[in-house]
């Protein structure tokens, strides 16, 4: 037991005069330490080993003018380093100092501190690293000393999952550039040895809303699959060790779209066979939350919403009749990918039962929950629900409210019949009584591609990110404000808000996986009223690319060129606004009508060039 380490409040202190001199040595003698035991797995195989590789460490010093006096003792005075842009990081130093002197850390992201620390000096030379990570872009420094602290160096040791920066993007709008890369940054930060929902908070494998996003992020900035990989395997044996009851209920059904958005990034075939079992245990968990209508009324909780009020309520943990509609809409997905699954290894008996039942809620939130005058979906019933009351899950008051979060759902899962779709993501999209937050706005431009309103909609609402991302920590913020209506403080490196840069990626270049693995790429030529040019290359894997960029002259022309691999197959899908255009692959002419177009990899320059009326 380590006698040295304290925690304070909701920092720690290490007293160097309590540590054992030389205990990293070889020959120190630990015969007096307790020996380590051996405890029983609860099941077989309960350990494995893991499969990603170790974090990489990188040496940053911070600049102020104040790091000149290091050349002197110092005694009280206080320094402040800066570090230039948030990071994710431990912090090292050396010094000479005399017994009892210390040091106190203050690492902040801007104003707030996070984690201080302590250390008290033993006598002479002392070298050592901070056992926490921590975030930040400034570290005060304040040293207390009666006859001087002689300080060699100070650094921080910056710290993520080792990734490779294979994809980019650039376009003719500058914040767009600007965004894409703040939310790559803050990405990374959030990638170690498990996704976190931020290097601030650190919060167990449990965020899976924030997972889910991240991997989207890594996959079109870094290309890589095992981090994901692992935090799915992990959160399946999680959710079998809790019996498929996860803390924020509606993350555990995220938790199956995170897998099926892995498989069609990698093409994993066998990880979906081996985690099929508990996606469709925890689907049958939730049939059991269903009342009579094939709502689900019977919930433990409904969290997480987002971070907002709907009507009094805090949407974190909203009352059953606000989250029931929202968690409906998340299980008949689940229902929809565990059968294309269940089909793929033909399960057809399951497959099957989860069709009826997916029809079964479509039926009956179109039957419950449409409200034909407002033409909306209002979000739950009152009084349905009979789970007992808790801190987690208010009492239901008599109240109906109609949230952009239900209504955007119903539209992105093909709830709501088509002819629906556009009227009610005008609402979502106009509408002023709820300010959608950075996380949730995810799952709207997910509805808004969908509706291939992107041009429009899709970039009006990125625009809202200006709110989003802090200049001076170039990072991006957890909410849009700094602190919500209910007094949640968030942190400034939640990457959770990036998926901007999913968007930008795959919707302004283009680049899709046909099919699972990326084998097939689909190219959708993008067309713009307000984006001149943009240029950037796609992961395919975690080996290869694809390369676009593109430019308009007016609306005359669009030229694009794209580069695929050899081993791949590309699909080229002609946009509906160039129907009428000459359409033109390396200088030979194809009609638009042919769409899509099947070619083999390779480099193609593709041109729509506009027919002269006259």
């Amino acid at each position: 037991m380590d006698t040295s380490l304290f925690n304070f409040g909701y920092g720690l202190l290490f007293d160097a005069t309590k540590e054992p001199r030389d205990w990293k040595d070889t020959a120190f003698d630990d015969k007096t330490w307790p020996q380590a035991s051996i405890v029983k797995s609860p099941v077989k195989n309960y350990l494995t080993r893991s499969e990603i590789p170790n974090t990489l460490r990188h040496r940053m010093m911070g600049t102020h003018p104040a790091t000149k006096d290091f050349e002197k003792p110092l005694f009280h005075e206080k320094l402040t380093l800066d570090f230039g842009k948030n990071m994710s990081a431990y912090y090292s130093f050396s010094l000479t100092a005399q017994k009892g002197d210390s040091l106190k850390f203050y690492p902040r992201e801007k104003s707030r501190v996070n984690r201080p620390f302590v250390y008290v000096c033993r006598e002479g030379k002392n070298v050592f690293t901070t056992p926490q990570l921590n975030v930040f872009r400034y570290l005060d420094i304040e040293p207390v000393s009666g006859q001087g602290i002689k300080i060699d160096s100070i650094y921080a040791e910056y710290t993520s999952y080792p990734v490779n920066y294979a994809g980019s993007f650039a376009c003719s709008n500058p914040f767009f550039t600007q965004l894409w890369d703040i939310s790559r940054w803050t990405t990374q930060m959030c990638m170690n040895t498990l996704f976190f929902d931020s290097p601030m908070h650190q919060e167990p494998l449990a965020c899976t809303g924030d997972y889910l996003i991240e991997s989207l992020s890594n996959y079109y900035a870094f290309g890589d699959p095992w981090l994901a990989r692992q935090d799915i395997i992990k959160t399946a044996r999680m959710l079998r060790k809790n019996h498929y009851d996860m803390f924020h209920t509606s993350y555990s059904l995220l938790w199956v779209q995170m897998l099926d958005h892995y498989f069609q990034f990698s093409g994993d075939t066998l990880l979906v066979k081996e985690l099929l079992p508990h996606v469709n245990q925890l689907n049958d968990l939730f049939a059991t939350y269903l009342d009579e209508d094939y709502i689900v009324s019977q919930a433990p909780d409904y969290m997480f919403m987002d971070w907002i009020k709907i009507d009094k309520y805090n949407a974190h943990h909203p009352p059953a009749v606000i989250g029931m509609g929202y968690l409906t809409a998340f299980y008949y997905q689940s229902l929809i990918i565990a059968a294309n699954f269940n089909s793929m290894i033909n399960n057809e008996s399951i497959y099957e039962k989860n069709l009826e039942l997916a029809e079964k809620i479509k039926f009956g939130m179109n039957r419950w929950l449409w409200d034909e005058e407002k033409q909306l979906y209002k979000d739950g019933i009152a009084f349905r629900s009979q789970a007992k009351i808790h801190w987690w899950l208010p009492a239901d008051e008599d109240v109906t409210t109609y949230s952009p979060h239900v209504n955007t759902l119903c539209v992105l899962y093909d709830i709501a019949p088509k002819n629906r779709h556009n009227s009610i993501l005008n609402y979502v999209t106009r509408q002023k009584e709820i300010d959608l937050q950075p996380y949730f706005t995810y799952f709207v431009l997910s509805a808004i591609s969908k509706t291939n309103h992107f041009d429009s909609d899709g970039l009006s609402l990125i625009n809202k990110w200006k709110n989003g991302i802090d200049l001076e920590t170039h990072t991006l913020k957890e909410n849009w404000q700094d602190e919500t209506e209910f007094g949640y403080r968030g942190d400034f490196s939640h990457a959770w808000g990036g998926s901007p840069l999913y968007f930008l990626s795959r919707e302004i270049l283009g680049i899709k996986s046909e099919k699972p693995g990326f084998d097939l790429v689909r190219f959708d030529p993008y067309v713009s009223d307000s984006l001149l040019w943009a240029k950037g290359t796609v992961p395919l894997d975690n080996s290869q690319t694809a390369m676009v960029s593109w430019s308009r002259v007016g609306n005359s022309t669009y030229s694009y060129k794209i580069t695929i691999p050899d081993d791949h197959q590309l699909k080229i899908y002609s946009p509906e606004k160039l129907k009428t255009y000459k359409f033109q692959i390396n200088n030979t002419e194809y009609s638009t009508e042919e769409s899509p177009i099947g070619l083999p990899g390779g480099d193609y320059l593709i041109e729509y060039i506009k027919i002269d009326e006259k």
